[in-house]
């Protein structure tokens, strides 16, 4: 009778487990959304173009971040109600770009909700690029000097991981467009020949969202 017993719980058991399989029709409670970026003649912008590189959602104080360049999100685990949810946009220093107002989004138990889209609006932006410019000078007495006078052909700008080529004639220079953040940066004047005349140390540049960075002259020292 132990036996049967035991068979007995065991079927109830897998019957249990069974019929929770059978009946699980419950869709996790998601809270989805969608984003975009515009401007206020709604011209439609990606990421890379305002500097964004972070979507927050709040969800009752509780914020989770997400890739700007995902342009979607979904969120599991949200208990069924109405809950308080906002939208951030943060550029690579954090700064917030663009931020939505509070609304009330109501959770359904087995379905959770979608959002829909969020229009994240931000002025109308100028590419980030970096300016410069330059001069030479003999390093024992401070006398200027040409490019030709040193047989310089390249000014080098290195910015982080990027590397930006000028002729040294020109005397001046800007970069195409790049991503917001804080670079170390610093230059390079070559001979026509591909020999190094002279360096600057390297200082960390900051460029923000939507701005044009400007560098301070700078003066190559040659031997």
């Amino acid at each position: 009778m132990g036996k049967i017993g035991a068979l007995m719980l065991i079927g109830a058991t897998m019957g249990t487990l069974s019929g929770c399989v059978i009946d699980n029709g419950c869709a996790p409670d998601v809270v989805s959304v969608t984003w975009t970026i515009v401007d206020a003649n709604n011209a439609v912008f990606n990421c890379q173009a305002v500097g964004a590189t972070t979507v927050v959602i709040n969800i009752d104080g509780t914020p989770t971040s997400f890739a700007c360049n995902s342009y979607g999100a979904a969120i599991d685990g949200v208990p069924a109600g109405t809950h308080q949810v906002s939208f951030q946009l943060l550029d690579v220093n954090g700064a917030v770009l663009s931020k939505t107002n509070v609304m009330a989004a109501s959770v359904l138990r087995c379905g959770g909700v979608d959002l829909g889209q969020v229009a994240f609006e931000v002025q109308n932006c100028q590419p980030q690029d970096v300016s410069l410019s330059w001069s030479i000078d003999q390093a024992s007495n401070g006398a200027p000097l040409t490019c030709q006078d040193v047989g310089a052909g390249v000014v080098r700008l290195n910015l982080g991981n990027q590397v930006f080529n000028f002729d040294c004639n020109t005397g001046v220079g800007r970069t195409t467009e790049v991503a917001a953040g804080t670079y170390p940066t610093f230059l390079q004047l070559f001979s026509l020949n591909n020999q190094l005349l002279s360096e600057t140390t390297s200082m960390n540049i900051a460029v923000p969202s939507c701005t044009s960075v400007t560098l301070p002259p700078v003066t190559f020292d040659v031997q």
